[in-house]
Formats: structure tokens, C-alpha cells, sequence
């Protein structure tokens, strides 16, 4: 019984550690991002990209910053072309995973 519960702690323990390594955060750099309009349509643009789990948008370090679904992944060119087609200025983007 033992070798059982010990069984079922690693499947479950390989399960979640398999999934939370899927996940990463990204952080954009923006310029030209200066008021809560922009922000309003970056976050318009940026909910429509379905491996986007969740983000943040901030004026003051003029900053998206974003993670992905677990076993997603978006692309730095769909990042880019999606925040220049809004207007703005891709400076950089770092992902941690």
C-alpha cells in the first residue's frame, strides 16, 4: 500500500511540475505608451491572443507584462506586430520561464 501512495504522490508531483514548466512570463518593453487610453488598447489588442493566461499593462515603466496558458506559447512576432499595429514601439522582450 505503501509503494501505492508513494506511486500516486510522484504521478501527481510529475503532473503539476510538467504543467507549471509549460507556463512563462514575458515582459515588453513599449514605447510610446503615456496614458490609460493606450493602455485600454493594448489591453483590447492583447485579450484576443488566446495563449495570453493574464497581463498587465504599466504606464509608469511603460511595460506589458504577460504570461502564457501552460503548454502555450506566443511568438515575439506576434507580441511585436500586435503592439506596433496598436501604435506603439516594441523596445524589447525578455521571457523567463
Amino acid at each position: 500500500m505503501k509503494k501505492y501512495w508513494s506511486f500516486v504522490f510522484s504521478m501527481v508531483l510529475f503532473t503539476f511540475l510538467a504543467v507549471a514548466a509549460g507556463a512563462e512570463t514575458i515582459t515588453v518593453h513599449v514605447g510610446g505608451l503615456v496614458c490609460g487610453l493606450c493602455a485600454q488598447g493594448i489591453q483590447k489588442k492583447m485579450s484576443k491572443i488566446d495563449a495570453i493566461d493574464h497581463f498587465k499593462v504599466s504606464l509608469e515603466n511603460q511595460k506589458v507584462e504577460l504570461s502564457t496558458k501552460p503548454g502555450s506559447n506566443v511568438a515575439d512576432g506576434v507580441l511585436k506586430k500586435t503592439l506596433e499595429d496598436s501604435g506603439f514601439r516594441v523596445m524589447s522582450i525578455e521571457r523567463v520561464p
